[in-house]
């Protein structure tokens, strides 16, 4: 077993010199609202790491994800930044720039806590190349049923 975490940690660290590509591994935690075991109503896999697409629309990630308390927060923020300290327009980028590398940072991590208030249960952590591998790996090990 300890020889082959460590294989997958080479496969992900291991940069080739002769032109090949290795293809680099990421872990995936999926979730799952359950009535029973072996009877999901619905799975979600989220990505460990920095999300791109949080800090490059991070705004527009907000909303989408349906987080609307923390969008609305943000909205409100950014509007009382501007009209009652008067910022001028470098300091608001600098301060959206802050907002968004915070947000890239922390997204994953804030849609797992949202998913846990929603009383989604973490079923497995799994390494795969993208999503849908992961959830492909995932009902293939499992073996459960879906509702969709």
């Amino acid at each position: 077993m300890q020889y082959r975490l460590q294989k997958v940690f080479l496969e992900v660290h291991y940069k080739s010199g002769l032109g090949r590509t290795v293809t680099s591994m990421h872990i995936y935690s999926v979730y799952g609202e359950a009535k029973d075991s072996n009877n999901l109503q619905k799975i979600i896999v989220i990505k460990e790491g920095f999300s791109w697409p949080a800090f490059c629309f991070s705004i527009f990630w907000i909303m989408y994800s349906a987080h609307w308390l923390v969008s609305c927060g943000v909205l409100f923020s950014f509007i009382l930044t501007v009209i009652f300290l008067k910022t001028d327009v470098i300091e608001m980028i600098s301060s959206y720039l802050w907002f968004s590398i915070f947000l890239g940072i922390f997204a994953n991590d804030m849609q797992r806590w949202f998913l846990e208030k929603k009383d989604f249960q973490l079923l497995d952590l799994i390494f795969c190349k993208n999503k849908d591998s992961a959830l492909i790996k995932f009902l293939s090990r499992k073996q459960i049923l879906v509702n969709y």
